[in-house]
């Protein structure tokens, strides 16, 4: 991990984590199994050590943090995994029920943001989120840019941590 990731892990870990919706499709999908990241449309542009990645720095965090519209994004991409889909589900339901936080933002609190309209309405959401201090993990460049020029904690998976694969 480089000195800029180990700097915002440090200065966020006590307050929490909001993984974006492609690090927790990679997160299911690897905690079932990780042969399948590379076989699924959805996952196939990670690897098993990014699974590893992600779920060593997620691990480091007591909340993870998340918002109704990410999860409804991550069930919508599970529904095309394939065989055993009913055991990516299980894992997923049981991911939400024993370690994620959900918040509700009000929809009209979010398409009221300027960012809505570059975002949209489930990163909008993180946007909102992230101002309580929790770390993004994410690796959507454009949610990155706005956290990044907002001053808020945020970790581009693919631009400081995949560089370590």
């Amino acid at each position: 991990m480089n000195s800029y990731a180990e700097l915002i892990i440090s200065s966020s870990r006590k307050d929490g984590i909001i993984v974006d919706t492609n690090l927790l499709l990679l997160l299911i999908v690897g905690m079932v199994d990780p042969s399948r990241i590379e076989e699924f449309k959805r996952t196939r542009k990670f690897t098993a050590i990014d699974f590893d990645t992600v779920a060593s720095i997620v691990s480091l965090y007591s909340k993870i943090i998340t918002t109704p519209h990410i999860l409804s994004e991550v069930s919508d991409l599970l529904e095309s995994i394939g065989r055993d889909k009913q055991l990516f589900f299980e894992n997923f339901a049981d991911s939400i029920s024993n370690g994620m936080i959900e918040n509700h933002i009000e929809i009209d609190s979010l398409i009221a943001q300027d960012e809505f309209f570059l975002l949209g309405v489930a990163d909008t959401g993180i946007f909102e989120l992230a101002k309580q201090k929790y770390l993004v993990l994410t690796d959507d460049l454009p949610l990155t840019l706005i956290l990044e020029s907002n001053k808020l904690f945020v970790i581009n998976f693919t631009h400081h941590l995949s560089k370590i694969r």
